[in-house]
């Protein structure tokens, strides 16, 4: 299984005789294809909590709908 924050999760079946990858399934997703992936952003990013740790945090966003500006609500 191939899980990326870019991409929707892939299933591929590897051969260890010959290393070769043959995809089995892929899951789509209706509001994302491969026209619209490229308008979607996703950086990580560390958030600094109360007891001074930092978690690291991965997020994707639609650049359309962003802007420095846009809020961020993260609940903790």
């Amino acid at each position: 299984m191939m899980n990326t924050p870019n991409a929707p999760p892939k299933k591929f079946n590897f051969n260890m005789g010959t290393k070769r990858a043959n995809l089995v399934s892929q899951e789509s997703y209706a509001n994302i294809n491969g026209n619209n992936l490229k308008e979607f952003h996703c950086e990580k990013i560390a958030i600094k909590m109360r007891d001074n740790f930092e978690i690291p945090m991965v997020i994707k966003y639609d650049k359309r709908f962003y802007n420095e500006d846009s809020p961020w609500v993260m609940f903790t």
